[in-house]
């Protein structure tokens, strides 16, 4: 009986030993998981921060004329076609209001707070990949959709 209690008293030892190597593992592998998690993050902020090209408040969209920009540090990068990220351009307004048929959520910057400004960012990117399944396009695209968003709103 004595030889019994002492398996189970060491058993019980053992269990508890392997309990606290288990929740050590776990510990590490959490605190391993988070510090890969935020190097993950920051890398991909400061890859985002390179494609923004500068940090005004401001830029000029295809005229002398100052547009402020709200909450972006987004700079005009082009001017010229093929319409892609990074450009601003009358023409990119055409593109934005063609993606506004969608009801593609743009922002609220431009004259009508709706997303449409002439700029070429993030969210107009993400809209035309989605909705059109490109991000680059031609002066025959624009004046396609030109086209169809006249026989649509005459």
């Amino acid at each position: 009986m004595l030889g019994t209690m002492k398996n189970k008293t060491h058993t019980e030892k053992t269990k508890q030993s392997d309990t606290r190597i288990l929740w050590i593992g776990l510990g590490v592998l959490t605190l391993a998981g988070g510090i890969t998690y935020y190097f993950y993050t920051k890398k991909k902020a400061s890859e985002e921060e390179e494609l923004v090209l500068g940090e005004d408040t401001t830029t000029s969209v295809s005229s002398n004329t100052s547009t402020p920009i709200s909450r972006s540090r987004f700079r005009c990068s082009s001017r010229s076609y093929p319409l892609g990220y990074g450009t601003c351009h009358t023409d990119v307004e055409i593109l934005q209001k063609y993606l506004k048929i969608y009801k593609e959520d743009l922002g609220s910057s431009g004259k009508n707070k709706d997303g449409v400004d002439g700029m070429f960012g993030s969210k107009t990117v993400k809209a035309a990949r989605k909705r059109l399944g490109k991000a680059s396009f031609s002066k025959e695209d624009i004046k396609g959709m030109k086209t169809s968003i006249q026989m649509i709103r005459p």
